[in-house]
């Protein structure tokens, strides 16, 4: 029973557990590992062999895909549901294999190599093989205990996910929709074979925000990745690392080095011979006072006037530009300057000066 837009909280501890003993069916066939024979007979189906026509191609296609099942998971999950894939949805890798061998740049993508890793992915966000006190949920469960079972309902991977129930082969469906979104986004990016990680990366990008939005059907989850197209993620990226340099700008410490440059009173600081102290000084018309003036006399400067706030503002923008500059062609070696002719400008009776010395 629903109240409002939410569903009943007893129903909804009962579809979480129908959802964990479907999950676990399917984690035990993740955990399988298939046997060569399997494997084999596999790369022999028609349906996964128009992609290369090279016998080295093949070969080497056959291997990657190899050490991808091999592991659990994803084991045999991944040929049970690439198999069922290839049975279900001739004519999407029909479609698929078209448009890879149109391309201008004839850089396709391996379609079985890519599924392994896109049966991973689904494990991972469905949290298949992740299974916190599911024993303990159960005895909860049996014994009415209500804190313990909000306590672990709450937990990762044991949240509904109201779509699972709107199929009758989620698993699979959700599988279609990974491949449909990665050969869309493969095509988004312009990419080869060097770039599948990176394109995996940005399908799982997809799929993890789409997914906060709490889609109830398949058709939905579709609807939003539609929405959030390459292009689209690359904007939200760069608005967040916007946000973020902007925020590092207007950090206290940043400020800080500002309002030192801008206070009312100017300070003269110069390193000492044994580079070990610092001496100060205060300043009159850039000239150095003859008076001493010792760190602690400096005076902190609360509020800015109305014109050196602006200067505060403008070496801020002035920051921000100068690190999102992208400088090329940086030299590896530098020119070292020489000598000056003189060091008449280090002070040599530094006791008898009236100039404070501050300790580094």
């Amino acid at each position: 029973m629903r109240k409002g837009n939410q569903l009943d909280v007893g129903i909804e501890q009962q579809l979480v557990t129908v959802q964990r003993i479907q999950l676990n069916e399917l984690s035990q066939k993740a955990m399988r590992i298939p046997t060569e024979a399997e494997i084999e007979r596999f790369s022999q189906l028609k349906v996964f062999n128009g992609e290369s026509s090279k016998a080295e191609e093949k070969r080497a296609e056959f291997l990657s895909f190899r050490e991808a099942v091999v592991k659990t998971p994803p084991g045999s999950l991944a040929l049970e549901t690439i198999l069922s894939f290839g049975t279900r949805h001739a004519d999407t890798i029909a479609k698929i294999s078209l448009e890879n061998s149109m391309r201008s740049d004839h850089k396709p993508w391996s379609f079985t190599v890519v599924s392994a890793h896109l049966v991973q992915m689904l494990i991972d966000i469905l949290h298949i093989i992740n299974e916190p006190g599911i024993l303990s949920f159960f005895f909860a469960l049996e014994q009415r205990s209500l804190s313990t079972m909000e306590a672990h309902f709450f937990t990762e991977g044991e949240r509904l996910m109201v779509l699972l129930f709107k199929s009758d082969r989620p698993f699979l469906d959700l599988f279609a929709v990974l491949v449909r979104l990665f050969h869309r986004t493969w095509r988004e990016m312009h990419a080869s074979d060097e770039d599948i990680k990176k394109v995996l990366a940005v399908v799982r990008k997809q799929m993890d925000v789409c997914l906060l939005e709490k889609p109830e059907s398949i058709e939905k989850l579709e609807e939003l990745l539609a929405v959030h197209s390459y292009p689209h993620m690359k904007k939200l990226w760069e608005d967040e690392r916007s946000a973020k340099e902007a925020e590092e700008l207007q950090s206290d410490a940043v400020k800080l080095s500002f309002l030192i440059l801008l206070a009312q009173q100017f300070w003269f600081w110069k390193l000492d011979a044994n580079e070990k102290t610092l001496i100060c000084s205060d300043c009159a018309n850039s000239e150095v006072s003859s008076n001493a003036s010792s760190a602690a006399n400096l005076k902190r400067v609360d509020k800015l006037s109305v014109q050196a706030q602006r200067q505060v503002d403008r070496f801020l923008n002035i920051e921000l530009k100068m690190r999102l500059l992208e400088l090329d062609h940086i030299p590896n070696t530098i020119e070292i300057p020489p000598l000056p002719a003189n060091f008449d400008w280090i002070p040599r009776d530094v006791d008898h000066s009236k100039t404070s010395i501050t300790k580094v």
